[in-house]
């Protein structure tokens, strides 16, 4: 299930008032090399990165899809996860690009699983890249370490 930033709001709410032990958010981060996966404590105040699933060529097609996506099932049973939010990659306009589509590939894997029973949100992820690396260069990081952790 697919739901909008208010609805997954009063969802997380919602979990958490019921069962505080599965009141994380999952955060993903899929590109054409990995899928970067990150967490939040379940008081959803700190974000820490989990793991990096590396793609190579033969990771893209359908059949290892479902590989990825048990991986997936695996780390979000453990974690206590709620709800995902699902890093979506819109052009510099607003629309939906080739990125997108890729992105929706993956969904479809993940919701085809019987067992993953949490919603997801897809977040407009557009300028999250120039913000964390003004947000690294403020920290003082070398341009070299800022290119190498957006890898």
């Amino acid at each position: 299930v697919i739901l909008s930033e208010d609805e997954m709001i009063h969802h997380i709410q919602a979990q958490s008032w019921m069962d505080p032990h599965k009141s994380s958010l999952m955060a993903l981060d899929i590109s054409n090399t990995a899928i970067g996966v990150a967490i939040t404590d379940n008081k959803r105040e700190i974000v820490r990165p989990l793991t990096k699933i590396k793609l190579h060529g033969r990771d893209r097609l359908p059949k290892c899809k479902v590989k990825i996506v048990n991986v997936l099932e695996g780390l979000m049973d453990n974690n206590g996860v709620c709800g995902v939010v699902l890093g979506w990659p819109l052009d510099l306009e607003g629309k939906a690009g080739f990125r997108c589509h890729s992105i929706l590939s993956y969904l479809r894997e993940l919701h085809m699983s019987k067992s993953i029973t949490v919603p997801f949100v897809l977040w407009d992820e557009r300028f999250t890249t120039e913000a964390a690396k003004h947000l690294l260069k403020d920290m003082r990081k070398s341009d070299s370490k800022i290119q190498k952790m957006n890898d």
